[in-house]
């Protein structure tokens, strides 16, 4: 547990020295929080494409063939999941567009090693967006999100939860788990905090880019704790 805990705070402490930046460069006149919309752009229209290209920018062979394809595989059942549990909750909580994709999107992109340099930034990028939004937002604004406590549990806890279900009906098929680290890889990104691009698409949409934020950060600092928690769950209901 201890090769998982330590990584991790070190991931989530750099991504939040990274926020911590933006609202100070906000705060001291250098930069403005108009400023998160062009950098949003860059973000979601260039950044985002090159994480997805990078990651596939590998030498196959027939196991990473094999390895690819569960991940795949994997990702469809975790979100198409996500999916249906977040158009459920939306009708029985009342949740707006901000609070569903939330949900539904996880940050694993930002949790994972990118290939190429412009991949690479993807992590520090979006965070530092997310930073300067904050620091044009009134401290004050954050006593008035209610539900933000609701959705860190519920895309932490309960989603993963879920999926954690799921994979145990599946694990009934011969094989379905045969690749026990390459399932925790793909459960780590399903337990991932929301994910940075839900802020960078409420910017670039003018929905709520201040409440995707706080989100946004609330939920990668409780990571700390959620993961542990449900990679113990996973190895108690998977066994």
């Amino acid at each position: 547990m201890e090769n998982l805990i330590f990584p991790l705070i070190e991931k989530i402490a750099s991504l939040i020295i990274v926020v911590l930046a933006g609202f100070v460069l906000v705060n001291t006149g250098l930069l403005k929080k108009e400023d998160s919309l062009p950098l949003s752009k860059i973000a979601v229209y260039l950044l985002s494409p090159c994480v997805i290209i990078s990651s596939f920018s590998v030498e196959m062979n027939a196991t990473v063939g094999k390895n690819l394809f569960l991940c795949f595989f994997y990702a469809i059942l975790a979100n198409f999941l996500f999916l249906l549990l977040g158009t459920l909750l939306r009708k029985v909580l009342n949740l707006n567009v901000v609070e569903e994709m939330s949900l539904e999107y996880t940050n694993c992109g930002n949790f994972a090693l990118a290939i190429s340099d412009l991949g690479k930034m993807i992590g520090p990028f979006t965070m530092l967006i997310t930073g300067i939004v904050l620091g044009g937002m009134p401290i004050k604004k954050l006593s008035s999100y209610k539900k933000v406590y609701l959705i860190a549990f519920l895309r932490l806890f309960a989603f993963p939860f879920f999926y954690l279900l799921l994979m145990k009906l599946c694990s009934m098929a011969s094989g379905f788990l045969e690749n026990p680290t390459l399932f925790l890889v793909t459960f780590l990104s399903a337990a991932a905090p929301t994910a940075a691009n839900v802020s960078q698409l409420a910017i670039l949409f003018r929905k709520e880019e201040e409440y995707a934020s706080c989100i946004n950060v609330f939920t990668t600092l409780l990571t700390v704790i959620s993961i542990p928690v449900m990679v113990f769950f996973s190895d108690k209901i998977l066994t």
